[in-house]
Order: C-alpha cells, then structure tokens, then sequence
C-alpha cells in the first residue's frame, strides 16, 4: 500500500459517503411524506451499510497499517 493507495480508497470512500447522504435525505422524505413502507426500509438501510462499510473498510486499513509497522511486514511504502 502506497499514498497513491490511500488517496483512491479516500476517494471511493467519499464517493460511497455521498451515496449515504443521498439515502439519508431519501429516508427522510420518505419518513415524513408517508411514502411506502418498503422504501423506507431500504433507504434506511442503505445508508446504514453505507456508512458501516466505509467504518469497516477503513478499521481494517488501520489495522492492516498497524500489524504491517509493528511487525515490518513492509506493506505500506512510501
């Protein structure tokens, strides 16, 4: 893993991000409009796991970093 690494799964995460956003104001809407049921559920739940997996997904990158400069595994380079 490199910086170049970190910029793209920035970039991605950001992307995913703004996805979450865009559920959580379509749950909204759909939570005060009284629009379907089914919906609301799925909005809901999509910004849920998008959320969750950005925390995930970086929790594992921090903890791969760690493990690598602890024992010298030399996977992260400048």
């Amino acid at each position: 893993m490199n910086y170049q690494f970190f910029a793209t799964a920035g970039i991605v995460s950001g992307f995913v991000a703004i996805v979450g956003i865009v559920f959580l104001i379509l749950w909204g809407l759909s939570y005060d409009f009284w629009w379907s049921d089914t919906f609301t559920h799925v909005t809901g739940w999509g910004c849920g796991l998008c959320f969750i997996v950005i925390a995930l997904f970086w929790l594992v990158v921090g903890i791969i970093c760690g493990l690598s400069e602890i024992w010298g595994w030399g996977l992260v380079q400048s």
